[in-house]
């Protein structure tokens, strides 16, 4: 079975308990850890980035869940790379906050579990 979701509307526990499969893109927020030593991975370090636009791996989710996926993260276009991150100063604007947060540095990317 193959369970598709937007992390954003279900749980990793959920996620967790559920049978087969699953194919999400995780929230902004998401930890992720090497399963061997625990450690939490930095995305900026290893990410596309760092490897040529593409980094794929065996990863757990979460700090207290630790959901096992692979995780499959792309840079995405420099165009898109613009507009994400104007939209999110735009938003960090109305909300009174710089936006130089970890979300203008995670617009670099596209993150999939699976």
């Amino acid at each position: 079975m193959l369970n598709i979701t937007d992390e954003s509307y279900c749980s990793l526990d959920w996620l967790k308990a559920q049978e087969g499969f699953f194919l999400t893109r995780p929230r902004e927020t998401s930890c992720f850890f090497e399963p061997q030593s625990g450690q939490e991975l930095d995305l900026e370090q290893i990410g596309p980035k760092v490897s040529h636009g593409r980094w794929q791996g065996e990863v757990l989710v979460g700090k207290h869940a630790q959901v096992p996926a692979r995780l499959m993260v792309v840079r995405v276009q420099e165009e898109v790379i613009a507009q994400r991150q104007e939209r999110i100063r735009k938003a960090g604007q109305t909300q009174g906050k710089s936006g130089q947060s970890k979300s203008v540095e995670s617009s670099e990317m596209d993150h999939f579990d699976y």
